[in-house]
């Protein structure tokens, strides 16, 4: 595949390559015994990218085992057992059909398909298909091989270092937004493009550092789906201004939207080390869809725009979890040295409250702080966050209290105020839940 270079820029783009149906052969041999009619059918599918380099490529001779592990009734049946194999990268394997022999006249197609739409991962890592069936009906052997981009113990490998390296990256506190963003720069910064045109997965990617697009994609799938933030590969093309040739990208769901976004392209040649751009990350369909395609009824659509200027400076308040607290309405535009009231229903136990059940912190030291519900309840943890709060008084029913701030709050700025429920009222009870306000000063 000859290199792209990306029309009015000095860097070169990546196009790479992709899994489509090759080629199908299909032959059949019809004898008659004991009146029963005994047919034999082969079909072979090879999933490959076109590559010049690749043009005269062929199926390897399937070796095919003659031993049923399991009987279907159905062809729904046979479906979900074949990717149990494929999953554990089984190269033979043999299913006994009690249906009849028309049912699998389009098998290996139709298995192709039931694992491109269950398993886009699984899809990129077989290399292609192949199958006969023979017998009569209601006695049918069917006599699968796999071939496959890489091991069981190769993509355990993947498996053990995704996990070393999320477990680097990614903290539990992090929104989606975050694991994304970490996990493409990490891919972006720590894997080169392929320029021989060889490597194809995400274990090539992890154990040489080098892949083409292909291996960008599964490796992105696998390290955001690991981390709950749902991918798609999207199987396509894409054209840099020069020709058009076969592509992989990914498709990100974060907060039930979805965006684009292509890791490869994100990382052009010649590689730069400590380069990441930012240029196809997040992206709706028509903003992609300039120069890359796709069959879009195969995918989910991404419509909405995503703001970048979130990547650096994420504004996360909608993506914070607070279900844990009682939120009272935001109160913007407030003065510099505001004084709060807050208001009980019931009078509250004085011994109860001092100033680190009842306070005000920047909302950074919030979010920094307050990420487990249990530390806004502990006293000695409460006692090392920075407060800005100093006083707090109480009115003659105890039942309004009064928080001071030790200096001005800084213009713009967005601050709240915490009250845990180590606060009682005067009857020893506590609040159901810690209550929290946000402000943002005027």
């Amino acid at each position: 595949m000859g290199k792209m270079k990306k029309i009015a820029t000095s860097i070169i783009l990546l196009i790479c390559l992709t899994l489509v149906p090759f080629g199908v052969t299909a032959s059949s041999d019809i004898s008659r015994n004991n009146n029963k009619k005994f047919r034999q059918e082969s079909t072979q599918i090879l999933n490959k990218n076109i590559l010049y380099s690749e043009e005269n490529q062929t199926i390897t001779t399937p070796v095919y085992k003659s031993y049923a592990e399991y009987s279907c009734f159905s062809k729904n049946q046979i479906f979900p057992i074949v990717k149990d194999y494929c999953l554990n990268r089984e190269e033979s394997f043999t299913i006994n059909y009690t249906g009849n022999f028309e049912d699998l006249r389009n098998i290996i197609p139709e298995i192709r398909d039931y694992i491109q739409k269950s398993d886009d991962y699984l899809a990129n890592s077989i290399k292609s298909y192949s199958g006969r069936w023979q017998g009569y009906d209601g006695n049918i052997s069917l006599q699968l091989n796999m071939e496959y981009r890489t091991t069981k113990d190769q993509e355990n490998f993947v498996d053990s270092k995704v996990d070393s390296i999320l477990s680097s990256i990614i903290t539990p506190s992090m929104t989606q937004d975050k694991k994304e963003k970490a996990i493409h720069d990490y891919i972006v910064s720590h894997v080169v493009y392929d320029r021989s045109l060889t490597k194809f997965t995400a274990y090539e990617a992890l154990y040489s550092g080098e892949t083409v697009c292909q291996g960008y994609a599964m490796l992105a799938y696998k390290m955001l789906n690991k981390v709950g933030v749902e991918t798609r590969i999207v199987v396509g093309q894409a054209n840099n201004g020069s020709s058009t040739e076969n592509h992989a990208w990914n498709l990100v769901n974060l907060n039930g939207k979805w965006y684009q976004m292509d890791c490869t392209w994100d990382d052009p040649i010649p590689d730069v080390k400590g380069r990441v751009l930012y240029d196809y990350y997040n992206l709706t369909d028509a903003q992609i869809g300039q120069n890359h395609f796709w069959n879009k009824a195969d995918y989910p659509e991404a419509y909405t725009i995503y703001d970048m200027g979130s990547i650096n400076n994420p504004n996360e308040e909608n993506q914070l979890d607070l279900s844990g607290f009682k939120q009272i309405d935001e109160k913007k535009d407030v003065v510099l040295n505001k004084m709060w009231n807050i208001d009980f229903t019931k009078g509250v136990d004085l011994s109860s409250v001092n100033e680190n059940n009842v306070f005000i912190v920047e909302e950074s030291e919030f979010k920094n702080k307050f990420t487990n519900i249990e530390n806004i309840n502990n006293e000695s943890y409460v006692n090392n966050v920075n407060k800005l709060s100093r006083t707090v008084g109480y009115n003659a029913d105890k039942k309004l209290l009064t928080i001071t701030p030790t200096n001005n709050y800084e213009s713009g700025k967005s601050y709240y105020i915490i009250i845990t429920q180590n606060v009682l009222s005067i009857y020893k009870e506590k609040i159901p839940k810690p209550v929290i306000m946000k402000f943002i000063v005027q």
